[in-house]
């Protein structure tokens, strides 16, 4: 066994001693792997910072971006406030690809920038200083039973149902088009339709029974699992 290469053991110990063979020694990865653990540190105070200057988190789930976040900050800094966003929104653990999240920022980082998808988000420039990052519509999905009256659903809102458990014919899922066309009484005018159509809606069968963040029916609550302060510091333990 002390031998056999499918042990991680093993190959580890080979790849030391080839290492040592070169003058480096288990010090000096350990040394070095401080130092770098150090400077991840100090880059991320960075992009906290930028975060807290160019970014908006409105009560909906969507993300305001100020374009100056492109032209002010460098390239490392903008990636990693982008990647943790992009966590956040999509409800997902593991960042983007670098080469996917390369290209996508800098498509957003172009003048002439509309719109592109990653990972279940959505980006679209509002105006010539912002661009808004948001869930794709069609991606949360519709659950009919629940864990507990008090749950995680899409991996950031943080839902409280007044029952126990959900009715025969009752679901919780993404308001969507047809959703807000049935409460368009109670949706404000300057609200974004997109933003709001995968915001968490108590329903039964095909009718909405309940939607908290337009204020319509009873039986669910919901909030963000954070503020924008939570979720941009929160940057530092990710």
């Amino acid at each position: 066994m002390n031998d056999d290469t499918k042990y991680t053991r093993v190959r580890a110990r080979r790849v030391l001693k080839e290492l040592r063979a070169l003058g480096i020694d288990q010090r000096v990865l350990v040394e070095t792997s401080n130092r770098m653990e150090n400077a991840a540190e100090v880059l991320n105070e960075v992009a906290i910072d930028a975060g807290n200057k160019y970014v908006k988190l409105q009560k909906w789930g969507d993300i305001e971006v100020n374009r100056r976040l492109f032209q002010l900050t460098r390239d490392d800094t903008y990636l990693r406030l982008l990647a943790h966003l992009i966590k956040f929104i999509s409800g997902k653990v593991y960042r983007p690809r670098y080469q996917e999240l390369n290209k996508f920022a800098s498509a957003l980082s172009s003048m002439s920038f509309k719109a592109r998808t990653i990972g279940g988000v959505i980006a679209r420039a509002l105006d010539e200083e912002r661009i808004v990052l948001r869930r794709e519509p069609s991606i949360p999905i519709f659950i009919t039973s629940i864990p507990a009256k008090r749950f995680i659903w899409d991996g950031r809102w943080d839902i409280t149902l007044s029952a126990n458990k959900l009715g025969d014919l009752e679901k919780i899922g993404p308001l969507g088009k047809e959703g807000i066309t049935q409460i368009k009484e109670n949706v404000p005018d300057k609200l974004p339709r997109e933003g709001l159509r995968s915001t968490p809606t108590l329903f039964s069968g095909d009718k909405v029974v309940a939607s908290p963040l337009l204020n319509f029916g009873r039986g669910l609550n919901c909030r963000l699992l954070y503020k924008k302060s939570d979720l941009i510091n929160s940057l530092s333990t990710h």
